[in-house]
């Protein structure tokens, strides 16, 4: 039937998609693409169109062809968060993590609802031991989301190793909170009291430790 209409409409990029898609369907991938590209020299900006092809290079790991068009959807249609998250993927896919993490941090600086780029972005940087980012991005997110143990655990994490201990402090005393005293967390924050010269809250955190049964080596060392 699309064929048949294709005789009366040959320009018609939705026949072609739809051609394209029915061949997919039955598993014949050169004559989908074949009728995509004609799709796309008639008009580059068809969305449906550029969409199947990218999806397409994507699922068969064609890496490089899938940026293409993820980027050419990007700069077409930049309303679209999800062909950049898509795009970012593929650059970490590829390799290129920094370009991609980039990427992520220009979504949320575009719209900073984009709490989810922030988190991914955070992610990438952790793999990248690029702390100072990944310390930046926690504390975006646990400023939006106080309820999250998740992130003030990453956030106290980093800001440990980073040295930034009244940080650290603060997050670990917040993670308590939202963790019921969670006795791993009292005994790092017991540790923290103690290496920042506040001797009386870090022999309080040890008593309170050891009179609940946590008595580990470091609960005994310290108490």
């Amino acid at each position: 039937e699309f064929q048949d209409a294709l005789k009366y409409d040959p320009g018609a990029t939705s026949i072609l998609t739809s051609l394209a898609d029915a061949y997919l369907r039955i598993g014949k991938l050169e004559r989908a693409m074949e009728r995509l590209n004609q799709a796309l020299m008639l008009d580059p900006k068809d969305r449906e169109a550029r969409e199947m092809v990218a999806h397409q290079f994507l699922m068969r790991n064609n890496l490089g062809r899938a940026e293409e068009h993820y980027s050419l959807l990007s700069e077409f249609y930049p309303e679209n968060h999800e062909y950049k998250f898509i795009l970012a993927e593929v650059l970490r896919r590829k390799g290129d993590s920094e370009a991609a993490q980039d990427l992520l941090w220009q979504i949320y600086r575009d719209d900073s609802s984009q709490l989810q780029a922030v988190s991914r972005a955070s992610g990438i940087a952790l793999e990248r031991k690029d702390y100072e980012s990944a310390f930046e991005g926690y504390r975006i997110l646990t400023e939006a989301e106080p309820n999250s143990a998740q992130f003030w655990r990453k956030f106290s994490e980093l800001a440990i190793y980073l040295q930034r201990f009244s940080l650290a402090i603060g997050g670990l005393e917040r993670l308590i909170d939202l963790t019921n005293d969670d006795p791993s967390v009292l005994e790092q924050l017991g540790r923290l009291y103690f290496d920042s010269s506040d001797f009386n809250k870090a022999d309080s955190v040890f008593f309170r430790l050891f009179e609940d049964g946590h008595q580990t080596s470091t609960v005994l060392y310290f108490r």
